[in-house]
Order: C-alpha cells, then structure tokens, then sequence
C-alpha cells in the first residue's frame, strides 16, 4: 500500500471509531422512549449503507409461517437494529400492541449492539441469533440479485440475512468469547470490539472471502504466466490460513486491518443485493394460503399444508 493512501484508511478509520464512540456513549436511560445508542449506531451504518438499506431500530422479526411466536417469546422477540433492501415489496411494517414487526424475508442483515459485552449478554445475543437463524425463508425471495464483484444470480438459493454483534468494550477474556463463538459458531456472522480495535468474522464468511479470491487469482494466472509460481505461493498461504480459521471457528481483523472500513465494505459483498426482494409470502400465506402451495416446493408445502389443516379444523 502506498504511504499517502495507507494514511488516508487510517485516518478514515480513525474517524469512523470516534464517531462510533460518541455515539455509544450516549446515555440510554431505562424506561425512557426516544433516540438512544441503537439508533446513533443506525445512523451511522445509513450514512455509509442508505443506498441500499432501509434501517429500523428495536424491531421484532415476523416469518412467513409464524414460526417466530413458537421460538420466541414476546419480550424476546425485538432486535436493536434490523436493516431491510430498498427493493423490498411490499414495504410494510406491522404493528401489534406497540410492537413493530418486520417480514423476515425482507431482511438483509441484523445487528444487535450493546455497551459493553460481558458473558452473559454475549451469551444471551448469540442464543437470540440462533432463534432467528431457525427462522424460514420463503424459497422465492430473491428471484434474482447481484453478486460481488459483478455476476447476476437469477433463481439462485437465498442467502441468510447475516448476524452482527456490536460492542463498544469488553469486559470478558478472549478465551471466553472463542468459547461462546465456537459454540454458537453457525449463528453470528461478524463482531465487532469498537476500543478494541477488533472486527471478529466467522469461518463460513472466511472460506466465502476465499474462494472468491481463488477465482480472482486464476484469472491473473491464465492472464500473466510470468507471476504463476508468485500466485501459486500466495494461494497456499491462504488456504493455511484458512485452515486455521476454520479450527478456531474465526479469524481476527485488528487495528492494522482496518476493521470498521472492512465490516462496512464486506457486507455488500457477502449480502447479494436483490433486484427485487419478495416479501410478499408473510401475507399471501396468511391471507390466501392455497396460492402458494405449488410454489414453495415440497419441506415448505407439507409444514404450510399442515397449518392449513390446522386452520381448517378450528
């Protein structure tokens, strides 16, 4: 990296970790409605990622079968910030008794931020993120979507909405959290220490990265052999690197990475971005279930043939 340009990413960076800290630091009184740390830190993800995300903060999350209400309980169910596409249909939020419910399908990422993270709340943040990882997806909410760095996807699989953990300290050994994130490991996606200096990204992220860089790296190969063995040492050094990740469940991006910069470029990356996102199914489901039986193939048919059932017996 260059001189002028590595001090440019580390003054931006710099910048984007003070502004981080003054808005954590806002006091959040109990009890008090009104603008709070969750929504600063929304505020600062939409300046950086607006175009394309709606954000919402202390939302709860509704499937398309219901499911929510069986794996959570009503006070369990409210997430600090949930960022949603701009092309999702149609766009609307719920509300029942005060409580804001928005359609999972409709959901490219969640982040869930606290103040300082001890064990108990990283416990608690993970055990919620692996009930909304439970959660359904409608087949058919991303009929078609744009890849990084420039592939179109059209009937491809959905892609999981991503899972983030945001704290501004810790108060916890780094043998605690490796033992919580192992555990949980296919919950979370990415967390983030803001003092720290510190952008945590789980092992399935990792092995992503890799092998979009494998195919990047063919392509100069096959275009200059004259660096082949240069590539060739490259790419096993990453794989090593990989294969460690892969053991500790994680890799760690620290100060000299960038990791604020990082977590703000890989979340386009790692998120296809839908030309449109169907969230439709929540409400053709629960108000014209029939429609949708041929459609959602046979695991989702036979769980929504047995809801209709059930309905129909009532």
């Amino acid at each position: 990296m260059f001189e002028h340009t590595k001090r440019i990413i580390e003054k931006v960076e710099n910048d984007l970790i003070n502004k981080l800290r003054e808005a954590m630091e806002i006091p959040s009184p109990p009890n008090v409605k009104g603008e709070s740390y969750e929504d600063s830190i929304s505020y600062f993800f939409e300046k950086y990622l607006g175009s394309i995300y709606d954000f919402h903060t202390r939302v709860s999350i509704i499937d398309f079968l219901g499911l929510c209400f069986e794996e959570f309980k009503p006070i369990e169910n409210e997430f600090d910030i949930v960022a949603t596409y701009k092309t999702a249909v149609p766009k609307i939020i719920l509300e029942h008794k005060r409580q804001k419910f928005i359609p999972y399908d409709s959901v490219a990422f969640i982040i869930q931020v606290k103040q300082d993270l001890d064990k108990g709340k990283l416990k608690s943040d993970l055990e919620k993120l692996k009930k909304i990882r439970s959660l359904p997806l409608c087949p058919g909410r991303v009929p078609a979507s744009v890849t990084y760095p420039n592939s179109l996807n059209v009937g491809g699989p959905s892609v999981s909405p991503l899972n983030i953990l945001f704290y501004l300290r810790k108060s916890i050994s780094d043998e605690a959290i490796e033992s919580l994130l192992k555990e949980f490991k296919d919950c979370w996606d990415f967390l983030v220490i803001v003092e720290d200096k510190k952008l945590l990204v789980n092992y399935r992220i990792a092995k992503t990265l890799n092998e979009l860089t494998k195919e990047n790296l063919q392509i100069l190969k096959e275009r200059s052999n004259k660096i082949k063995t240069l590539l060739d040492t490259w790419e096993e050094a990453i794989e090593r690197e990989l294969e460690k990740v892969v053991e500790e469940s994680f890799m760690v991006l620290g100060k000299d990475e960038h990791p604020l910069i990082s977590l703000i470029c890989l979340i386009p990356v790692m998120v296809p971005y839908p030309i449109v996102c169907n969230s439709t199914a929540f409400f053709l489901v629960n108000v014209f279930p029939e429609s949708l039986i041929f459609s959602l193939g046979p695991k989702f048919t036979e769980i929504l043939l047995e809801e209709i059932l059930k309905r129909n017996k009532k």
